[in-house]
């Protein structure tokens, strides 16, 4: 797996491409955290339409859920968009937003980028 983040206004853009793992997945999530613009972002778009292959399960998407929910605990609120087309991604990404949502996250699993933006905006 390899991945790119782009700041994306006031968030970032996680680009994921190939096999999905839980070490690679852990390097995004952590390179998100160390983003000179983490503490003032609002939102985070993951778009996983690049995959090959998802080599995670849920019990590694509900670890990641509450490492978000850790981090966010003194921080500002926080939109995660999860962009999906691979049926077994977007049911990992649905359980994440599930047991990610708090009073300070809000999650949900979009089939287009444009569709994400759209929720965030409208936050």
């Amino acid at each position: 797996m390899t991945f790119e983040i782009i700041e994306d206004g006031e968030g970032l853009l996680f680009r994921i491409f190939g096999d999905v793992t839980v070490n690679k997945m852990m390097d995004a999530t952590v390179r998100g955290w160390q983003h000179p613009a983490w503490e003032r972002i609002r939102y985070q778009i993951w778009d996983f339409t690049g995959i090959d292959s998802v080599l995670i399960d849920n019990v590694s998407a509900l670890a990641f859920a509450d490492m978000e929910k850790t981090a966010r605990k003194s921080s500002m609120p926080m939109s995660i968009a999860s962009v999906v087309t691979d049926e077994k991604m977007k049911k990992i990404c649905e359980r994440f937003g599930q047991h990610a949502r708090s009073e300070k996250i809000r999650a949900k699993t979009f089939a287009s980028i444009s569709d994400a933006r759209r929720w965030i905006d409208a936050a």
